[in-house]
């Protein structure tokens, strides 16, 4: 439903957006490869299963809210939220 394929982080708290969707709903909210899902609703995420657990009960049609570090070499790290909508997009042909 996010769009995004994970990574583990070993050791760290969170998960690594390994890639995302091409224009898939992640990318539509302005998540980006790299970033680090600290969260989802409030939930706190510190493995792939807490994302799957978190999607799990979230219906279509509606949107999640995604806590995130994003790193950066020079300038201090960031925490941005983003509100993911969850509605399918149909594939295009």
């Amino acid at each position: 439903l996010l769009g995004v394929q994970l990574a583990e982080r070993e050791g760290k708290d969170g998960v690594t957006v390994a890639e995302l969707s091409p224009h898939g709903q992640a990318e539509k909210a302005g998540l980006r490869a790299k970033d680090i899902i600290l969260a989802i609703d409030d939930q706190t995420v510190t493995e792939i299963g807490d994302v799957k657990i978190a999607m799990l009960y979230k219906e279509k049609d509606t949107s999640a809210k995604v806590r995130v570090r994003r790193l950066h070499t020079i300038l201090p790290d960031e925490v941005l939220e983003f509100e993911v909508s969850l509605k399918r997009q149909p594939s295009p042909h």
